[in-house]
């Protein structure tokens, strides 16, 4: 559940002489299906009107519209001039990644993102997690088995690196990674080469050792690798040697 509280003219959490007239940020940046997710959200009492609503969008890792809502702020009023508003995922299914937050009043419109965490290791789903590569977003399908989660994923595109964070509990696990070439790829006179796919159980950059991994498929956007997940993994690297080629 995210839990919206809208804050009036009477609180601290923003200054009230701020220009900006609607703004929103949440809490937390990271939650997971058991976190209520305060979203902090300012509307100068300027604009306020008894005929306006507050529109609250959500929208998923994919883009994809994933909860609307509004709201009359005059009919939630309480005595310190907040505002509380909560919504949840409505028993529909979340993937995991990045989820942005649109309020709009008026002629005024602010955004923020939370990533989901967790829900991420039915077997039987690819789950999408969006990466951020300059002005451009990458869907990055994968699942897991039961016992091991992905946590986060980010790009590195100096280094030719995608690092995905894991949390494995068991032995014998796996990820299957459809990683795009957009992201990063791996070539050699032209050819598709294999990836360096190292793991560790921590951060430290000497603990890293290779992980066993199969290419199972692959595509002219992407190529889709089986990784080996021992309990007690941490980080993933997976490395190209060239840029992202689409």
């Amino acid at each position: 559940m995210f839990l919206v509280t809208l804050i009036g003219a009477n609180t601290t959490a923003f200054a009230v002489s701020s220009p900006t007239m609607l703004s929103i940020q949440p809490s937390h940046k990271m939650i997971d299906v058991n976190n209520i997710v305060p979203v902090i959200c300012y509307l100068s009492p300027t604009i306020i009107k008894p005929s306006e609503n507050l529109s609250i969008k959500v929208f998923d890792p994919l883009g994809q519209l994933y909860y609307s809502d509004s709201l009359n702020l005059t009919n939630n009023a309480v005595a310190a001039g907040t505002y509380n508003y909560g919504f949840d995922f409505n028993g529909k299914p979340a993937a995991p990644g990045n989820y942005e937050i649109m309020a709009s009043y008026g002629s005024y419109d602010a955004e923020t993102l939370v990533t989901y965490l967790s829900g991420n290791n039915d077997p039987n789903v690819y789950y999408s997690y969006l990466v951020q590569i300059a002005d451009q977003t990458h869907p990055i399908r994968y699942k897991t088995t039961q016992g091991s989660e992905v946590e986060s994923m980010s790009v590195t595109p100096t280094s030719n690196l995608l690092q995905v964070v894991v949390d494995s509990s068991v032995d014998n696990g796996t990820l299957m990674l459809e990683v795009p070439r957009s992201v990063t790829d791996a070539k050699q006179n032209g050819n598709d080469v294999n990836y360096v796919v190292l793991m560790s159980q921590g951060t430290i950059v000497l603990s890293k050792t290779p992980a066993h991994f199969t290419e199972i498929n692959s595509s002219f956007d992407t190529r889709t690798l089986q990784i080996d997940l021992e309990k007690g993994i941490k980080e993933i690297w997976i490395y190209g040697t060239q840029a992202g080629s689409q």
